[in-house]
């Protein structure tokens, strides 16, 4: 029995059954893993074909010729408002078109829009953009928000930036396909694109606007509307190449309507497509002697598997199709090597990447954990920074290139070593303007703290530059900063292959308005009050309460304060005296009395706030409020 067992093991058809059953056991481990996925999307892209939309979708593009006819973008809404009454006999609308900022033609302009919005036959829906976690980052303006249904327009890229997949939902908001066309469908699915761009009927919205499109064309259809023109720079890369994002919409529309979803990764499927490839293969080396028709036996099979594969795909079935004529050992050792180099590159990558905007100690603390900086954000409590240099466009004049760049790294230099000796990360420069922010990658319980230092350092050694600057003939400068602290998300922001750690959020915006609102208020520096709670106990953090705000664009009041940058010397600290109290009189709405307070503030040393509440008063003497809560509201960022 031993015998005959050694026999068989030992026998040529033995052997290479072993060999093959290792190769298929190994195809469909690496297939498990998803080894070479990117490749597999890669050829499984050039199994579509183009066929009809199927559906009656119509797009209204605006496109170049719109543009040239209608005027530059963006157009007014009132202008979008005709767009959608003339496709009114439309089932349904889906405006492809932010709608998150105000209107530059004035609220009129967001009211006429609303009107349409209100008086529409059909559904309408509107965009909004989430996180992957489905927090909001831009959604309409809830004039029109109440008026339309909401779905994302944001898109999920592979690592080589095709968009092949579409998720239903991010959290509690459908995807602007789904808000559309309601339907049961799996939480993330692969699209079945049409074609490549212009399959769908698309009329030009000048044309709609003129009223030349007939009526018939809209009716009962779905409509899109959405940037077509290459110069808006609204594209998606798909399988047939670049798209506009409206088009992208028009085939999940399809896609959805069809019900027709492809089957991925089935292991029933992918395990008899594997092993009935191997077990041909094994046949063939057996039972094929002669090397002619062993190599056309070969080709016969890998032909088959392709174009049974492209078949099968056609009938929403996807196969591995790379992965049963991928060889073990090369996979083996690609992948053992790929695994030894990417944790070198990964330590390279980071200290290359942070030795300019971190101190080589929270470097060293990163490479130990890479895991701080995989793509993607995780919600912290960070401190940001915005400085912004005053009048830069005068100072650049007369200055060369030449100087000009030499004084903005001077500068730049200076503010950078602050931020980094106070342990914040330097964001980005923004041209003359720098963010920062404190409190990522690593924890830091001190971050407010170190972020008002940072300010008031920066404060005192911009005035020992200028002096130096003056002395050289030039002008001297003048920055103004502001500091909030809030929850934001944090982290690796991009795709696979490109990407930044920085910040987003709603308290990004804050604290770049805070920094704007320091020309208005004539201060080196503003905070928010969440900043000035942290920093209320800190001897070297002197702050005045200046006002309460709402900043264009959003609707809850909010207290700022003045970081004060500059040593206190008598005749300002009368002058802050004098501000306190014409600032209790002005929110008792005692007008007179806080005019007094406050011109005689601004004539005790100039006080910035001094005079622009001096200013205001005087305006609302002429036309008190009949509520008065002592809140300003800005309408201009």
């Amino acid at each position: 029995m031993k015998h005959i067992l050694r026999s068989l093991l030992g026998s040529r058809i033995a052997k290479l059954s072993v060999i093959v059953a290792a190769s298929a056991v190994l195809s469909t481990a690496l297939f498990w893993y998803g080894t070479f996925d990117s490749w597999q999307e890669k050829l499984l892209d050039r199994f579509f074909v183009t066929k009809e939309p199927g559906h009656n979708i119509v797009i209204i593009g605006i496109d170049e010729r719109s543009i040239d006819e209608v005027g530059p973008w963006p157009w007014p809404r009132a202008t979008l408002g005709k767009l959608l009454e003339g496709a009114q006999d439309a089932a349904l609308i889906g405006v492809d078109i932010s709608m998150s900022d105000a209107s530059r033609a004035g609220t009129a302009d967001d009211a006429a829009f609303a009107t349409v919005l209100a008086r529409m036959p059909s559904r309408v829906v509107l965009p909004v953009q989430v996180s992957e976690r489905g927090r909001i980052i831009t959604e309409p303006l809830a004039l029109f928000g109440e008026r339309a249904r909401e779905g994302f327009i944001n898109v999920s890229p592979d690592s080589d930036s095709i968009v092949r997949r579409a998720p239903a939902a991010l959290g509690e908001y459908p995807s602007f396909a789904h808000a559309l066309v309601s339907d049961d469908t799996p939480s993330r699915y692969r699209i079945d694109y049409r074609g490549p761009e212009g399959t769908f009927l698309t009329v030009p919205a000048s044309e709609v606007l003129r009223g030349t499109i007939p009526a018939r064309v809209f009716a009962d259809a779905i409509v899109l509307v959405g940037a077509t023109a290459p110069s808006l720079n609204d594209t998606v890369l798909t399988p047939f190449g670049e798209m506009p994002g409206v088009e992208f919409h028009a085939n999940n529309v399809a896609t959805i309507l069809d019900g027709a979803f492809y089957t991925e990764r089935s292991l029933p499927w992918s395990l008899g497509m594997i092993v009935l490839v191997h077990a041909a293969v094994l046949a063939c080396i057996l039972y094929i002697r002669r090397f002619l028709y062993l190599g056309l036996a070969l080709v016969g099979v890998l032909a088959t598997l392709f174009l049974g594969s492209i078949a099968l795909f056609i009938h929403y079935i996807v196969l591995p199709v790379l992965y049963a004529a991928v060889g073990y050992a090369l996979s083996l050792v690609t992948t053992l090597s790929f695994q030894y180099l990417t944790e070198s590159k990964e330590k390279r990558f980071i200290r290359n990447s942070f030795q300019y905007y971190l101190t080589p100690d929270v470097i060293d603390e990163i490479i130990r954990d890479p895991g701080q900086l995989a793509l993607g954000g995780v919600v912290k409590k960070i401190t940001v920074f915005f400085s912004d240099i005053r009048g830069f466009t005068a100072i650049s004049e007369g200055l060369s290139p030449a100087e000009l760049t030499q004084l903005l790294n001077e500068y730049l230099t200076a503010m950078t070593d602050i931020v980094m000796d106070e342990h914040g990360v330097v964001d980005k420069y923004i041209g003359d303007a720098v963010m920062a922010f404190w409190g990522a990658p690593l924890e830091n319980a001190h971050q407010a703290r170190d972020a008002c230092r940072a300010a008031v350092k920066m404060s005192r050694t911009l005035a020992e530059l200028n002096v130096g600057w003056e002395a050289r003939g030039q002008k001297p400068m003048r920055i103004g900063m502001g500091i909030n602290l809030g929850d934001l998300v944090v982290g690796n922001m991009g795709s696979q292959k490109r990407f930044n750690y920085t910040l987003m959020g709603d308290e990004v915006n804050f604290a770049s308005r805070l920094e704007g609102l320091t020309k208005y208020y004539g201060v080196e520096c503003l905070i928010s009050e969440s900043v000035q709670r942290e920093i209320a106990d800190v001897p070297e953090c002197v702050t005045r309460e200046l006002d309460t705000v709402v900043v264009k664009g959003k609707t809850e009041p909010k207290k700022i304060f003045e970081l004060v940058t500059r040593p206190l010397g008598g005749r300002t600290r009368k002058a802050h005296a004098l501000f306190a109290c014409g600032r209790a009189a002005y929110l008792a709405g005692k007008w007179d009395d806080a005019i007094v307070a406050f011109r005689e503030a601004a004539e005790t040393c100039d006080d910035g706030p001094s005079r622009a509440f001096l200013e205001r008063c005087e305006a609302l003497q002429q036309h008190p409020p009949a509520d008065w809560k002592g809140i300003y509201e800005f309408t201009s960022k």
